[in-house]
């Protein structure tokens, strides 16, 4: 088993390593260098002489009675930022005083703040001050809603990005720089989905499938190809993040998300080591899982028994069962049932198959959402079927005949009834390699004729519940469908 964990490390490595250098020399530092520097009086009264913005606010561990807004600064002294938040972005009557962060990286300060009691299913506006200066918001870029009431059966609807972390610092000559043509695909595919989403708001927020910063989930990784990539989006919608493979860098991705006693937590192993993340939350009447098997058991070992993964998943076993929104969905990086450039009968998918799949089926999982291979795949409604392809049989493991595109698929709640299992790694760019024949998974025409079981090229994916209806649609860069299907859950 260690030669197949060395063989899936080996597989999911990316050579070489670039990152992007953070803090370039400001508009203001610029002008100062222009100039007479000022005298101390002056900078005395005027502390935020060269206040900036280093990373746009975003927005995590959103509630139905509160949110988390974090975001970045130039290094400064004084009095700490102040969230100005309400109803009207013209009236923001309420304010509180962010909290600074351990920083990531050099030069500049992190910030959060909790929003609290806030009424559910709400628009709030909020701005960000620092010495008197407004930073940014006031207006419709900066603001969120609050979800509705947990349980109540309203829209509630998620844009899902797998494997997006491909704008990242690469070394070319002045000359290869200017040839070719833009933008980079993760943009390309974000307008897309712009274009099918027509401005419905993304109420369940952004789900990150893991793999959002390429090549090792630096500060600077994070930075250029997650922050400035989607920070149109941050700064509005709420994100539900997932560690990858690339998800490597020590601390990055628990400090960019980690925020408080409210966020997302980590758990520890006897020694007092941590580890990223795993977590629930509720959503009206969705119940969203996200689970770790990177950081918190393959990197270090594949034994069944590593305490971690182990108090993993008895806390996944707890949470499910006590669990009682109409909607669960649960979310990992890496599938257990694929056929594209990565293959889930070798290695180490086999373990994480006999461990999630039986919980699955035992606890009713309704869609189960994963990344790593860069295609999009979709089961039917399955249940029962814990081997490889081989031991699929149709009859026995297909709890419903449909594909769910032209009638809905028709679930029955309870243990054993089936789960839509869907592979999304595409938000990158798509790769063409692998059989795309695993019996599971539904077939779908590709743009070359060619009949696959899973789809080949860039795109993402967006779903949404509504009451006892669940809908989902993959699309292309250009914001085409390319597959979409629902569900009916009858209790």
């Amino acid at each position: 088993m260690e030669n197949d964990r060395r063989k899936f490390l080996a597989q999911t490595a990316t050579l070489g390593l670039s990152s992007l250098a953070l803090g370039t020399a400001t508009a203001a530092a610029e002008e100062k260098a222009k100039v007479p520097a000022p005298s101390a009086a002056i900078a005395l009264a005027d502390p935020a002489y060269a206040i900036e913005l280093r990373r746009a606010p975003y927005l995590v561990r959103l509630r139905p009675d509160g949110v988390s807004i974090r975001w970045r600064t130039g290094r400064s002294q004084g009095t700490p930022p102040v969230v100005r938040y309400g109803t009207d972005p013209d009236q923001l009557t309420h304010s509180l005083l962010a909290s600074e962060l351990p920083s990531a990286a050099k030069d500049v300060c992190d910030w959060v703040a909790t929003l609290t009691s806030l009424t559910p299913n709400t628009m709030y506006y909020y701005a960000l001050e620092l010495a008197s200066v407004t930073l940014c918001g006031g207006d419709e870029r900066h603001s969120f809603r609050t979800p509705p009431p947990v349980g109540a059966a309203e829209t509630v609807r998620f844009w899902c990005i797998g494997d997006s972390g491909s704008n990242r610092s690469r070394d070319v000559t002045p000359a290869m720089a200017v040839q070719g043509s833009g933008p980079v695909m993760p943009v390309v595919i974000r307008n897309g989905m712009k274009k099918f989403n027509a401005g419905k708001p993304l109420t369940g927020g952004i789900l990150l499938l893991g793999d959002n910063a390429y090549p090792t989930g630096s500060d600077s990784n994070y930075q250029s190809a997650f922050f400035q990539t989607y920070g149109d989006l941050l700064s509005s919608t709420p994100m539900w993040p997932c560690t990858g493979n690339h998800d490597l860098t020590e601390g990055v991705f628990g400090h960019n998300f980690a925020v408080d006693k409210t966020g997302l937590k980590a758990e520890a192993d006897d020694a007092g080591e941590h580890f990223p993340f795993y977590y629930s939350a509720d959503l009206g009447n969705l119940h969203l899982i996200v689970l770790d098997p990177w950081q918190n058991w393959w990197v270090r070992n594949t034994e069944h028994n590593h305490k971690p993964w182990r108090r993993q998943m008895e806390w996944l076993e707890k949470d499910l069962a006590a669990n009682k929104q109409h909607w669960t969905v649960l979310v990992n990086h890496f599938p257990i049932y694929a056929a594209g450039n990565i293959d889930s009968d070798d290695g180490l998918t086999d373990l994480l198959r006999a461990e999630l799949a039986p919980l699955s089926d035992k606890y009713g999982v309704d869609l189960f959402l994963t990344g790593h291979d860069h295609t999009y795949q979709r089961s039917f409604l399955i249940a029962g079927n814990y081997g490889t392809r081989k031991t699929f049989d149709r009859e026995k493991n297909v709890k419903f005949p449909g594909d769910g595109r032209e009638q809905p698929i028709v679930k029955q709640a309870g243990p054993n009834s089936g789960t839509v299992y869907v592979i999304h790694g595409a938000a990158a760019g798509g790769r063409p390699h692998g059989a795309f024949d695993h019996p599971v998974m539904i077939p779908m025409k590709n743009k070359d004729g060619k009949p696959r079981n899973g789809w080949v090229g860039p795109g993402s994916f967006l779903f949404e519940v509504e009451g006892p209806t669940l809908r989902g649609w993959a699309i292309d860069e250009a914001g085409k469908v390319i597959d979409q299907f629902s569900m009916e859950k009858r209790v």
